[in-house]
């Protein structure tokens, strides 16, 4: 997690002047064009009723957007806003080169257009292209000239600059409420990525710190367990001493493997686990870890089952830390199983080797068997109050998956606990 934080940087935002300019713009040329097009089909044609003025305005609006296009990908809101002032004009052009109705139509629907476009790409909350489309839609009425009944409308003729002027006021609210939406959606993002730098940083010193203090960790433990081992060995202690002794090296031990898995767990959220990829054979390995697990499953009086059968002779990895997962689970194992069997059932096909790890102990809990390989996670088994750090087996899930393979937990009614781990040969 660590390692994908810093990603999470933003790249430099696309501001809602950028989003807005480039698609009108381009959506006027495009109009444009195919408009002049039309228009001059129509006029060779000898369509009387247009003149031959419109596919020349047509065309000369069609040159003049193509340029704003690449205006306002360098500068989006001065490119929309040119972009908008010419095309005014060449509205009002059509509605005086055109007869009376088609110019009314063409007009609003020119102006209705350019009115979106100019507000668009205006700045946030800007409104003037309502009074400047209205004061376009009457200029180009007044030269349009009226004439008999087009006198009697003129109230309704002027009702499209009331609606001009309403859709301005409503599209500055909507551009103000954007432009507002967007910057504070950069604050929260830049927030954000200064709290996640923080949080990576402080992780990794954390980690850094535990990892690099192995040394000085386990040399006082090991000096400890030495200290102690060599005493067991000799004749010189009493028996109540011998007790002692074997108590404090007992106690050693346990310390030195809870030191041992926070390490482990600090290395890998780190990144400074390191893992070889060195041939070896899993069947040796399996008889060594029997011999390691026959006086765990004495101690509990536990039945120990060991049922090895078509593995490869030679697979490649880090036997170190196979050795470490699978003594992880068989330790759980017989530690959590008394008067019990504890099972391990080892085979290989299609690339892979498994090995599944199984008791009739008190079983787990349906709370932890969701939670089963979070780090620092306790309460394994019913009944039984967890011991250790509970990085047993999110060490386990960690080393499997960076090893290539996978790790899983077989649920089944009643007690005991079945484990599987699966590894590439």
């Amino acid at each position: 997690m660590a390692e994908l934080l810093p990603s999470a940087h933003p790249a430099e935002p696309m501001t809602l002047d950028h989003d807005l300019a480039a698609g009108p713009v381009a959506v006027a040329c495009v109009s444009a064009a195919v408009g002049a097009l039309g228009a001059s089909v129509a006029w060779a044609s000898g369509f009387g009723a247009l003149s031959g003025w419109v596919p020349v305005i047509l065309g000369g609006s069609a040159a003049i957007q193509l340029s704003c296009v690449a205006l306002s990908r360098r500068h989006p809101q001065v490119g929309g806003q040119v972009s908008s002032a010419l095309w005014l004009p060449s509205v009002v052009a059509l509605m005086v080169a055109t007869p009376f109705v088609p110019a009314l139509a063409l007009g609003a629907l020119g102006l209705m257009f350019t009115l979106v476009m100019g507000s668009l790409t205006a700045p946030p909350g800007a409104w003037w292209w309502g009074p400047l489309t209205s004061v376009a839609w009457w200029l180009g009425l007044g030269l349009c000239g009226l004439s008999g009944p087009a006198r009697d409308a003129v109230p309704l003729l002027l009702f499209p600059a009331v609606i001009f002027t309403g859709t301005a006021v409503l599209l500055a609210g909507i551009t103000a409420r954007l432009h507002h939406n967007e910057q504070a959606l950069h604050a929260a993002m830049a927030a954000l990525v200064t709290r996640s730098d923080e949080a990576v940083r402080a992780d990794r010193a954390k980690s850094e710190f535990l990892a690099s203090m192995s040394h000085e960790l386990r040399t006082p433990l090991n000096a400890i367990i030495g200290y102690g081992d060599l005493i067991l060995e000799g004749d010189a202690a009493g028996p109540d001493v011998r007790v002692d002794v074997d108590r404090i090296t007992r106690a050693g031990r346990h310390l030195l493997a809870l030191v041992n898995d926070v390490l482990d767990m600090a290395r890998i959220e780190s990144g400074r686990l390191e893992l070889r990829a060195e041939p070896f054979s899993p069947a040796a390995l399996l008889r060594d870890l029997r011999m390691v697990v026959e006086p765990l499953a004495a101690a509990g009086r536990d039945v120990l089952v060991w049922d090895v059968d078509g593995l490869p002779e030679v697979v490649v990895g880090d036997e170190l830390r196979v050795r470490q997962v699978l003594l992880n689970l068989l330790g759980n194992a017989c530690k959590f199983t008394s008067d019990g069997t504890v099972t391990l059932r080892a085979t290989g096909s299609d690339g892979m080797w498994s090995v599944v790890v199984s008791d009739d102990g008190p079983g787990i809990d349906a709370e932890t068997q969701s939670q089963l390989f979070v780090p620092f996670t306790q309460g394994r088994q019913r009944g039984l109050r967890a011991q250790g750090t509970g990085l047993g087996l999110a060490i386990t899930r960690e080393l499997v998956l960076r090893m290539g393979g996978t790790v899983s937990f077989q649920r089944t009614p009643g007690p005991g606990a079945t484990f599987e781990v699966r590894l590439p040969s």
